[in-house]
């Protein structure tokens, strides 16, 4: 289906569609979290202060989609700019407030400070980068990944 509607207002059959991205997105991102589950992150969140890092994730649409259900969820809005640089889905507790839908380059980010495996998974990890490109490709042709930041002040925070 081509430019898939992604706001409130779709109709039925972009909304049945949506859904159904939406899972199948979810179960990708799961799958990208498996890959790294015998890993150990220190969650030091180095890798999420952006401004030093200059590793930002893109983002893909049905991604965005993800974090914005999150949000809403929690009642919340798109949070506005960090002074220190971080991620703007950062908690103050140096926790990501999304972490359960945070996006694919966050799941499969190398940190330096990792312990585990001698090598990444990165046969498997661009396997899954090719699969949620083609999903979101065959949703919208024009689609594209963006940086975070940039969805993000796309959306007024």
């Amino acid at each position: 289906m081509a430019n898939l509607r992604w706001d409130d207002d779709a109709d039925e059959v972009d909304g049945r569609a949506r859904l159904t991205a939406l899972e199948h997105t979810r179960r990708l991102l799961a799958r990208a979290a498996a890959l790294y589950a015998p890993f150990s992150c220190p969650a030091t969140a180095e890798c999420c202060v952006l401004a030093t890092s200059s590793r930002p994730p893109w983002v893909w649409p049905t991604e965005w989609a993800l974090v914005l259900e999150a949000l809403k969820a929690q009642g919340r809005a798109v949070p506005g700019p960090r002074a220190d640089g971080a991620c703007r889905l950062l908690g103050d507790d140096g926790r990501c407030t999304i972490y359960g839908a945070r996006p694919f380059g966050c799941r499969t980010f190398f940190c330096h400070r990792r312990t585990g495996p001698t090598h990444e998974p990165t046969a498997a990890v661009h396997a899954l980068d090719d699969e949620l490109t083609r999903l979101n490709v065959g949703l919208d042709p024009t689609a594209a990944p963006l940086p975070l930041e940039a969805r993000l002040r796309s959306a007024g925070g």
